[in-house]
């Protein structure tokens, strides 16, 4: 356990060393993935999803393959090229094979890979349809989603929660089905956007507190 905390520490603080608001949204993502689990847990979704624990490295490593991305294209601040695109579109494959080569943490390759998996086989990078996600990848999806949408981007401002909500319900009600969707917007209207790390404060002790904290089902 310790080992595995160690390496996640290691991997957070490249990506801060980055972009610092790629680790903010990659924590952020973690937090709300391990708020609804416990909702999908309670449920009856346990035999299909990882644990907390493993949830939550997932949501911190998820996008550690945008490492792989040019500044450039990486901070842009207007639209991407196509080609520009399909290099986005490569991380969940790079962070795939990152992670994989990572004793500790090869298990979560798969769900790092299928990330941004779409419902309707509209996702990328394999295209996958609904039946063939996993259940954790699906979490982290939405997760990732709301995250992303709810921050302010180099090329946008932030979207009200609210609104995200009712982009995202679709999919939501698709992937964990009719009676888990009230229970996850729920949750989702919950969390208020945190930012994790402020400017002067040392990174390492909050992702050891948070790591902490969610492993011991806080």
């Amino acid at each position: 356990m310790e080992r595995n905390n160690e390496t996640i520490i290691c991997i957070s603080t490249a990506l801060e060393f980055r972009d610092r608001q790629l680790l903010e949204h990659s924590m952020h993502t973690a937090h709300i993935a391990q708020c609804i689990a416990k909702i999908l847990i309670a449920d009856g979704f346990r035999h299909a999803l990882p644990t907390c624990e493993d949830i939550l490295r997932i949501g911190i490593v998820h996008d550690v393959g945008k490492l792989n991305i040019p500044d450039a294209v990486l901070m842009k601040s207007r639209g991407l090229t196509k080609r520009e695109t399909e290099t986005v579109r490569f991380h969940p494959t790079w962070g795939a094979e990152f992670v994989s080569k990572v004793p500790s943490l090869k298990h979560l390759a798969v769900y790092v890979h299928q990330h941004h998996e779409e419902p309707n086989g509209n996702g990328y990078p394999l295209g996958l349809k609904i039946d063939d996600i996993r259940p954790a990848s699906r979490l982290i999806n939405v997760c990732d989603r709301f995250s992303a949408m709810t921050m302010d981007r180099p090329y946008r401002r932030s979207i009200a929660p609210s609104h995200v909500i009712g982009i995202l319900e679709k999919d939501i009600e698709v992937f964990f089905g009719r009676r888990n969707k009230k229970a996850i917007i729920q949750c989702l209207l919950s969390i208020q956007q945190i930012q994790y790390i402020a400017r002067d404060e040392d990174t390492h002790p909050f992702i050891k507190q948070s790591i902490h904290k969610i492993s011991a089902g806080v």
